[in-house]
């Protein structure tokens, strides 16, 4: 009964297991040429203007959906790849995008240079420079700052000029500390962002860093940050990382998707409780402490 209620189909010799979140990055090109044909019926109901330019092929290779508005001088590069824009997104000028790219219905793009190999899930705000990353739905990127081999959950914040390396200054293998092994994740390794995070003006992410549920990022971030963390360690305050309270975390929560024109569910809400809970230790073996930043 599923597979008849299947909106597409394609066989798929092997299925690849995907141990390590590097690991979707790594496929995430690919997958957007193999499935742009099954998702991409026709050239779409959306508007190209004029004066737009797709550069390196033809308009079969660019999806505009229902709604959508390309505006004049937009570039859309489709030399190494098919670019698919969903319903009712809006892609501002200037604004370069280069595929194999996917951005879902309801965002808007604004200025920025999308490279390729890159994943825009629905109702997300994207500026500045995005290469080879996924972002799910309700993230923002609004403003200027660099994202680079990046895997971004929803309701992520990402306050203006933030950005991360995605490459050591030796070139040398990025390796990354899971469960207390190292594992090797390769050259161009980006940050690991999970939902609900918000960074300050001007955050900066080094390579490889995972940070975790609702954490919020300040200055300079050099090591991994446990959930429901405030990092401030590199701004010369009393306690580099401080526990978010739940209660403001909900509340922000509440906040922000309100922004949306949502409403927070009691099923939310438990969620923010369970995580809290499920992520006492893990904050506590990396020294953060209760209390409120300061100063």
């Amino acid at each position: 009964a599923l597979l008849d209620a299947a909106e597409y189909r394609r066989e798929v010799p092997e299925v690849p297991i995907v141990e390590y979140p590097w690991e979707l990055i790594d496929r995430n090109a690919d997958l957007i040429r193999a499935e742009f044909p099954l998702i991409a019926q026709g050239e779409g109901e959306g508007t190209i203007d004029s004066e737009a330019h797709i550069f390196g092929g033809d308009r079969s290779q660019v999806y505009i959906g229902r709604g959508a508005v390309v505006h004049p001088t937009v570039v859309l590069d489709v030399s190494e790849g098919p670019i698919y824009i969903g319903e009712n997104t809006i892609v501002f000028p200037p604004t370069r995008i280069e595929g194999p790219s996917f951005i879902g219905n309801n965002c808007w793009i604004v200025g920025g240079k999308i490279r390729e190999g890159c994943h825009i899930g629905h109702t997300c705000r994207v500026g500045g420079e995005v290469e080879e990353s996924i972002f799910h739905s309700y993230s923002n990127k609004y403003h200027d700052g660099f994202f680079g081999h990046a895997y971004v959950g929803e309701w992520v914040n990402i306050g203006a000029l933030t950005t991360n390396s995605d490459l050591k200054d030796t070139y040398g293998p990025v390796r990354i500390t899971i469960e207390g092994r190292r594992i090797e994740a390769g050259l161009k390794v980006g940050c690991y962002i999970g939902d609900n995070v918000k960074t300050s003006i001007g955050t900066l992410i080094y390579t490889g860093r995972r940070i975790g549920f609702a954490s919020h990022l300040h200055g300079v971030v050099t090591e991994d940050v446990p959930s429901f963390t405030i990092w401030v360690k590199s701004l010369g305050a009393d306690g580099d990382k401080v526990e978010l309270l739940l209660e403001s975390a909900i509340t922000t929560h509440r906040r922000s998707i309100g922004r949306r024109k949502l409403e927070q569910t009691p099923e939310d809400r438990e969620l923010f409780e369970t995580l809290f809970e499920l992520t006492r230790e893990e904050r506590e073996r990396a020294g953060v402490r209760q209390g409120s930043p300061t100063l």
